[in-house]
């Protein structure tokens, strides 16, 4: 990266003083720049995977010589927000970073660059490159099938699920209802695996004549929730 801003003869006049002078007008110069390309590919993603290129401002920190004996600092970070944050200076000279696996979202990506010449230290950021991840929601798969009794009124059900892109597992709850759709209230499991079934009786913590139970299955990946409801009559 030349950096010399069309000073050389100025410099070549200049004494120690006078170059810090000059120094500090590079920076004010510089400060008022874009120098770097930020890019994604590919865009939009698909499948969480896509790399950022930023070929002008490798990260971490080197010197560039100014051919007037001292050196310029150059010190950038890749930073992210968006749909998470996060920020990284190494691998050093590096110029592009891969993901992986991200979630669906938008997130957006930028370079800060701190300069020092002789002391003197001004910053400045690239432009703001966007990727948007699509991925695909859990489907839950549930089933359920009467484990005790017989219609037209059971005691116990069985109610589960076989949930596909749900690596963050799957929540249940079961909404209890008792004579004419009267709301009674809900058992929650939370936390549960991807692959799972529970068992659902005919009464709420002691309270029988239930009439039914809306039993819903919530199951979380990278494509954001996805969810199935039954309802199991008693």
């Amino acid at each position: 990266m030349e950096t010399n801003f069309g000073l050389t003869e100025t410099f070549k006049r200049l004494d120690h003083k006078g170059l810090r002078a000059a120094a500090t007008l590079v920076l004010l110069l510089s400060s008022q720049m874009v120098w770097a390309a930020v890019s994604i590919s590919p865009s939009p993603s698909y499948d969480g995977s896509y790399t950022v290129s930023f070929p002008d401002t490798p990260l971490g920190c080197h010197d560039e010589p100014s051919g007037y004996g001292f050196n310029y600092t150059f010190c950038s970070t890749l930073f992210e927000y968006g749909g998470s944050s996060g920020n990284w200076n190494t691998p050093a000279a590096s110029t592009s970073k891969g993901f992986t696996n991200k979630y669906q979202n938008t997130y957006y990506y930028y370079v800060h660059t701190i300069v020092t010449v002789l002391g003197s230290s001004s910053s400045y950021d690239s432009n703001t490159a966007s990727v948007v991840v699509y991925r695909t929601a859990p489907d839950p798969n549930s089933y359920y099938y009467i484990s005790s009794g017989s219609l037209p009124h059971p005691s116990v059900y069985v109610f589960g699920w076989n949930a596909t892109d749900a690596q963050d597992g799957c929540d249940v709850d079961l909404d209890y209802y008792y004579d004419y759709g009267t709301y009674v209230g809900t058992i929650p499991q939370h936390g549960l695996s991807s692959t799972g079934s529970i068992y659902v009786y005919d009464n709420y913590y002691g309270l029988t004549s239930i009439d039914y139970v809306q039993a819903k299955v919530t199951c979380h990946g990278p494509g954001g929730p996805g969810d199935e409801s039954s309802r199991l009559e008693f």
